[in-house]
């Protein structure tokens, strides 16, 4: 594996552990746009309340599912959904155990070392939705998107890396095998539905 490859890989998992992903998209949300309220009549007035009451009924359940999905992926560090014995029995070495680090409610684990071989793992608890959308659109990621993992996934290979973005809820997750041969085929994904397990 080439010093230049080993610092792409660090990069991506270090920019999604420390959640510096959506801030160095420059992502913005433009502001709401008002009109002013039509005149109604009162039968009109009272579907409107209805359709209100409906709408923000929806919006408030909507938002209790996704606050219980980011409360739930909190909870857990990348440590705890991807452990040394998970690994030992998906590619079949032991990497040893692994370094946490955690940054803006993001979290790493780290197993192994370069240049041999090393495992990341990082969860993002929340804004997983929005760091995927930018996935999709980065040149330097070179995923495909496949099925059959958490809520949608990508799935990034080449020589030396074997990786895998998945969402579930909001939270957005990687775990991504780097070796200077090759990893073992598939052991990306594997460990990834181990993870969307116990997310």
């Amino acid at each position: 594996m080439t010093d230049s490859h080993r610092h792409t890989v660090a990069s991506v998992a270090a920019c999604l552990a420390a959640g510096l992903l959506l801030a160095g998209c420059g992502s913005s949300t433009p502001a709401a746009h008002t009109t002013p309220a039509a005149q109604t009549t009162p039968a009109a007035q009272t579907t409107t309340a209805a359709t209100d009451a409906t709408s923000v009924a929806a919006t408030n359940a909507a938002s209790t599912a996704a606050t219980t999905a980011a409360a739930s992926a909190a909870g857990r560090t990348a440590c705890e959904l991807i452990t040394e014995q998970d690994i030992t029995d998906t590619i079949g070495t032991d990497p040893g155990k692994g370094s946490a680090f955690s940054s803006h409610g993001a979290t790493q684990c780290q197993y192994g070392s370069f240049p041999t071989e090393v495992v990341l793992v990082n969860l993002m608890p929340s804004l997983g939705k929005l760091s995927y959308a930018h996935l999709l659109k980065d040149p330097k990621v070179h995923a495909v998107q496949i099925a059959g993992v958490g809520d949608r996934a990508l799935e990034h290979s080449d020589p030396h890396t074997d990786a895998i973005y998945f969402t579930k809820g909001d939270a957005l997750f990687y775990v991504g095998i780097s070796t200077q041969t090759s990893p073992v085929k598939g052991g990306a994904l594997a460990l990834a539905k181990i993870a969307a397990g116990r997310l």
